[in-house]
């Protein structure tokens, strides 16, 4: 009788709600705990806890498999989601197609806007060539090897898609160390038009780099972080998101970024692959180990912050694994949740952004 009542109603029930209220019903599957014995490297690790920036499965840098050669199969083509929260933001103002004066290093430094983003990309697009046609042709490609078998960002491939995820952009045209575009995100309904996340980390207002390329070094790599950084608190956002390849991660994550799960913005614990180094001036930093093979579930941490803990079902022991035992309903609820996050991940289509400093 229930089956033929809810034929009726047409399914009404599911027409009430649209993917993003749906998605709130998903259960995040990167904060479940798969307990294994094996060891893995840090970017498998976080590839299969939902960190790339697309809905990819692995890490791969052989590219010369066909399939490798798939971004939504292999994370290493557009990189791995990473945040840091940002303090001493300024209040919101509305910023968009204005200039943005920021203090970097005592000196001030102009971001340039592309049109508003009321305006169609294509005018974004055609606006940035008309202005910046030696930089397209001779210069963009230069700053942006890519290294690692990976063909370097062109405009030519990637302006359609840039000018869709920029407001302001900094180019270097004085000594063509390199470029920053940047991009605000503030409203949810902004967000869900962008199909960018908003769960999480990313419940606030933040800024996401769209691009960065330094070919002047890491000294440069940092300066543009630092203008970043600054535009972050201008804009009044809590934070700064990024895409980053595995090549520069470690930069990052010594910068601060920490790297987030793309469904339910939530931090992946990966201290498991963390070295602490002691510099010249005594001083102790964290550094990134991405080839050592570690099982983060050999000691009591597990691959989450611990605010994230509680969401996660009980963890089964050793000689329950090795036993081929189960608590009771979680092999149906790890079925369920895998369909549910190739459901949810499908709906992420990010732009396709990087950010790497070489």
């Amino acid at each position: 009788m229930r089956r033929k009542e809810y034929k009726n109603n047409d399914c009404s029930v599911f027409n009430n709600y649209n993917k993003w209220s749906f998605l709130e019903m998903l259960p995040n599957l990167s904060l479940l705990n798969f307990s294994t014995d094996a060891k893995t490297k840090l970017f498998d690790h976080v590839a299969q806890r939902g960190g790339g920036k697309n809905e990819c499965v692995v890490h791969s840098e052989d590219y010369s498999k066909e399939k490798n050669n798939k971004a939504d199969y292999n994370c290493a083509i557009d990189g791995y989601l990473m945040y840091r929260s940002i303090e001493g933001a300024a209040a919101p103002s509305d910023y968009s197609g204005k200039e943005i004066t920021v203090q970097v290093e005592g000196a001030p430094v102009a971001l340039q806007p592309l049109l508003s983003r009321a305006r169609a990309a294509a005018d974004r697009k055609s606006d940035f060539e008309r202005r910046h046609v030696d930089w397209i042709r001779n210069t963009f490609p230069l700053v942006c090897e890519r290294g690692t078998g990976l063909e370097p960002v062109t405009w030519d491939d990637y302006g359609k898609e840039l000018a869709k995820i920029t407001e302001w952009y900094l180019l270097d045209e004085a000594q063509k160390r390199g470029h920053l575009f940047l991009q605000l995100f503030d409203t949810l309904g902004y967000k869900q038009r962008m199909h960018m996340p908003a769960d999480g980390v990313f419940a606030g207002r933040y800024m996401y780099i769209a691009l960065v390329c330094a070919a002047g070094g890491v000294g440069y790599g940092k300066y543009l972080m630092k203008v970043a950084e600054a535009a972050c608190r201008v804009l009044g956002c809590e934070g700064i998101a990024l895409a980053s390849l595995s090549n520069s991660a470690g930069f990052y994550y010594s910068l601060g970024f920490k790297f987030v799960s793309n469904v339910g913005g939530q931090e992946l614990d990966v201290s498991a692959w963390t070295e602490l180094v002691e510099q010249p001036d005594g001083s102790v930093k964290t550094r990134l180990v991405p080839n050592r093979e570690a099982d983060p579930y050999e000691d009591p941490r597990t691959s989450m912050r611990d605010d994230a803990s509680a969401t996660l079902p009980a963890r089964t022991s050793k000689r329950e694994r090795d036993a081929g035992e189960q608590p009771k309903g979680e092999e149906e609820e790890e079925r369920w949740f895998v369909r549910a996050l190739k459901a949810a991940r499908s709906w992420y289509t990010w732009p396709t952004a990087l950010s790497f400093v070489k």
